[in-house]
């Protein structure tokens, strides 16, 4: 079974901050987000708002693009 949606948007901005060498503090410069904010929206196991993974993954530079398959 593939990871969800949300999974795989975080894991595209830990992904992208590292080959950028974007820190969580210059990230969360970039959104305007305090600390906490930053930790949530990297965190797995936190359920953050599709649009706020969305905004995360902009401000580095990337964009999100979903899919819809016909189930197995």
């Amino acid at each position: 079974m593939a990871p969800d949606v949300l999974v795989c948007a975080k894991l595209a901005l830990y992904k992208a901050m590292r080959e950028q060498g974007v820190s969580k503090g210059e990230l969360g410069r970039r959104l305007g987000w305090q600390p906490p904010q930053v930790e949530r929206v990297l965190a797995l196991t936190h359920a953050s708002r599709l649009d706020q993974a969305e905004a995360a993954v902009a401000a580095v530079g990337q964009r999100m693009v979903v899919g819809v398959r016909r189930a197995a």
